[in-house]
């Protein structure tokens, strides 16, 4: 059926001339990752020269950042016809599946599988469960799981309300068992959020997601969006009953640090014995049973969306992110589920000319790169696009000799779909 269909190749790229791997260092290590009962002690000469080696020590047992050298577009995943290169789509999404737009696309490894979380999809309304067992970026191709009326299966926690806003945001594969967090009771006062993350497992015959339990609630909640990872091995000072499952969490949607949950996987369901990082004393991690009491990772307090994979010929933990300040995509590694955070890398940059190319900007980009939409009454030409929720896709991650290349989807929001994107970055020697 792909046979036909015409492969475009995407010239953009942009390299590290075009955008900084540098932010400006924002002042050292944040105060979570430092000694947290020196920060509150008393100051003398001697006290604040041992705080500032502590400070020191942690800055040097930080991951180096790894050097972008480019992010390249390998093709638009949604809607049949490219809105930047006019070319059909290899994917054909609206004629096999009914989808124009959508956007999200959280990935996680399932029996032998790779299955992506969308959001709200256009025309036809719910979220999309995608589906694809290609090993490579270059010969993706992509599926939706289909329910028993031939139509695209909704990701819908039975008994639950999902409106606009209320989506998928992160899975996991367990024992055989698929689960799905979906964020519900979505608020449209900024001011006053109510979202709540639900944990949810996949049941057949029919199928159907059972909601199983809560797990975080704004606006005092610390994971609204989150990853999830089967732990890959027990690092030292995890909470003992293990194997565990990490959580790595956001609050208030652009507003908010990345936080740090462990949960033992034999209690997944449950939720008994979560655990929350909160903060770092004489070089031990520590974990608190209460949720307010969790600490940021990182010195930011604007992120959105976030994905964090594990790259085991590194050692490495790798979280992407968006921010709103500084704007754009970035990257950090960790050798430890809580850190230290290397410094981040800007993989896309809010104000880089070839954004141009890859979301609408009125006056900017060309008027055929506008719409669809999901915003109603509202004229595409007249809507800025912009990039969010870049989630890494495992199964695509290559390590060279000194590279790495990291696949990743990201969403545009006018026109509504979803891009697939590749970054090459040089390891530290």
């Amino acid at each position: 059926m792909r046979r036909g269909l015409r492969t475009t190749s995407i010239a953009l790229i942009v390299t590290a001339a075009s955008c900084s791997s540098e932010p400006a260092n924002n002042g050292g290590p944040s105060g979570a990752q430092a000694d947290s009962a020196s920060a509150r002690a008393p100051r003398s000469k001697g006290s604040g020269q041992r705080a500032s080696a502590k400070a020191e020590a942690a800055e040097a047992s930080k991951p180096k950042a790894l050097k972008l050298i480019s992010t390249t577009k390998v093709e638009q995943l949604i809607g049949d016809t490219d809105k930047a290169t006019g070319s059909a789509t290899r994917q054909q999404t609206e004629r096999r599946f009914g989808i124009a737009g959508t956007d999200l696309g959280y990935s996680f490894e399932h029996d032998g599988a790779a299955y992506f979380l969308f959001g709200d999809t256009i025309p036809n309304g719910g979220d999309g469960l995608g589906r694809t067992t290609s090993q490579s970026s270059t010969d993706f191709a992509l599926d939706f799981v289909t329910a028993e009326d031939s139509r695209y299966l909704r990701v819908h926690p039975v008994g639950e309300k999902l409106g606009g806003f209320e989506v998928p945001v992160s899975g996991l594969s367990l024992n055989g068992t698929m689960y799905v967090v979906c964020k519900t009771n979505h608020s449209r006062d900024e001011d006053a959020p109510t979202d709540i993350s639900v944990l949810t497992r996949f049941a057949q015959q029919p199928a159907r997601f059972e909601r199983i339990r809560e797990i975080s609630r704004l606006p005092e909640g610390r994971f609204s969006k989150l990853s999830m990872l089967l732990a890959p091995r027990e690092f030292p000072g995890l909470p003992s009953g293990g194997p565990h499952v990490l959580l790595w969490g956001t609050g208030r949607y652009r507003k908010s640090a990345p936080y740090l949950a462990v949960v033992p996987a034999s209690s997944f369901e449950s939720g008994e014995g979560t655990r929350y990082w909160s903060g770092t004393r004489k070089g031990q991690p520590e974990f608190s049973t209460a949720e307010s009491q969790a600490a940021a990772l990182v010195d930011e307090s604007t992120l959105g969306d976030l994905s964090v994979t594990w790259i085991e010929p590194l050692g490495l933990f790798a979280m992407l992110y968006d921010s709103r300040s500084p704007q754009g995509l970035f990257l950090r590694t960790a050798a430890m589920p809580w850190g230290p955070w290397s410094e981040p890398v800007a993989l896309l940059e809010g104000a880089a000319p070839e954004l141009d190319r890859l979301r609408y900007k009125p006056g900017a980009s060309p008027t055929s790169m506008a719409g669809p939409v999901i915003a109603k009454g509202k004229d595409p030409a007249e809507l800025s696009g912009g990039l969010y929720a870049p989630y890494a896709i495992q199964r695509f991650t290559k390590v060279g000799p000194s590279t790495l290349e990291l696949s990743y989807v990201v969403s545009t929001w006018n026109p509504y779909v979803v891009l697939l994107m590749k970054s090459e970055l040089s390891l530290p020697r």
